[in-house]
């Protein structure tokens, strides 16, 4: 099952690798060792997006680019004339990582507006949780992703591509499943390699694959996974006739609409626990901790906001500020009546 939408668009923007179904791609093979350009990801690395990066230390896939750079520089030099560089072209994995941030800030500010129904059971029920998910989709979609399944999809794809045995493909596809149903279908791998004496290839025709399948039917079967209405979606809906493909499709629509709701339900049953436990914790404390506790918060805020510097939001975090200031004092000036609104 895919992990609650939130968390999957944080994994998207960042290109996480936590335990999310989503992760960034492994570096793809250098090119010939002659040239001074090497295609990394789907860009090529050159000397300006080493300039670019060199203060990118908290970007994994710049780190690795700009040390694969390196090894091929050198490489190329110990080759003399023959190993000098190519022309380059312009800065595509600078702008790569550049989309990405710019991206992960959509998504970091996008989230800020999204309305967390925690009583939704109170407040409309799956109403409330149908709205929480469209506005995280919505997020999203600014943010320059497409639907979570076709995002997987294409994920999924991408990493499983080289794999040529199941064992390689399970490896593969390790970051992207829950442990226990990536024991269950490894000690189902295991059962048919010892059958079989040999590794199980990812060939649907062969007896060895086919055993595997079988478990693998069951093990879905036991994890609520409706195999026999996904199998038809990836294996029939290219060739179905109109009528066909239009069932699966609504099918699987269907279907997606159903898992995504059950993330966003045990996603809000943990943020309602979450909660339960803050307010439990903050109720057995004097009024003089908390107090000490919001303040070293409110410092903190204040760094990252002093730290903005000119952003548009450390500005707005301003601005808000100095009226809850007016406020408060008007407040205390005046305990009985409070603020008074300006007459023009």
């Amino acid at each position: 099952m895919a992990l609650p939408m939130a968390r999957q668009l944080a994994a998207l923007a960042l290109g996480s690798s936590s335990s999310a179904l989503l992760t960034a791609a492994a570096p793809a093979a250098a090119t010939t060792l002659g040239r001074g350009l090497r295609r990394y990801s789907s860009g090529a690395f050159t000397r300006k997006d080493v300039i670019y990066n060199l203060g990118n230390t908290s970007d994994p896939e710049a780190e690795a680019a700009i040390k694969a750079f390196q090894r091929e520089q050198f490489a190329a030099a110990s080759k003399g004339p023959a190993g000098a560089a190519a022309a380059e072209p312009d800065q595509q994995l600078a702008a790569k990582i550049e989309r990405k941030y710019m991206a992960a800030q959509i998504v970091e500010s996008g989230i800020q507006n999204v309305s967390v129904p925690l009583s939704y059971e109170a407040e409309g029920g799956l109403t409330a949780v149908k709205r929480y998910l469209a506005q995280l989709q919505d997020v999203g979609t600014q943010a320059g992703f497409a639907a979570p399944a076709a995002e997987l999809d294409a994920k999924l794809t991408e990493v499983t591509a080289g794999a040529e045995t199941v064992k390689e493909l399970l490896g593969q596809l390790r970051p992207y499943t829950s442990p226990d149903y990536h024991a269950a279908l490894s000690e189902a791998l295991a059962a048919v390699e010892g059958e079989t004496g040999g590794a199980v290839m990812l060939d649907g025709g062969s007896a060895g694959y086919k055993k595997f399948a079988d478990k693998v039917k069951s093990i879905a079967q036991a994890h609520k996974l409706p195999w026999q209405m996904l199998l038809p979606v990836k294996q029939k809906l290219p060739t179905a006739d109109e009528d066909t493909a239009d069932k699966l499709r609504k099918d699987y629509a269907s279907w997606l609409q159903s898992a995504a709701l059950a993330d966003a339900q045990a996603e809000l049953a943990e943020l309602q626990a979450e909660a339960a436990r803050l307010l439990d914790s903050q109720l057995a404390k004097s009024a003089e901790a908390v107090k000490k506790e919001q303040q070293a918060a409110l410092a903190a805020i204040a760094r990252k906001v002093e730290a903005g510097g000119s952003a548009a939001w450390a500005q707005g975090y301003k601005k808000d500020v100095e009226y809850v200031e007016w406020f408060d004092a008007a407040v205390a000036a005046n305990p009985a009546a409070g603020p008074k609104a300006a007459t023009a």
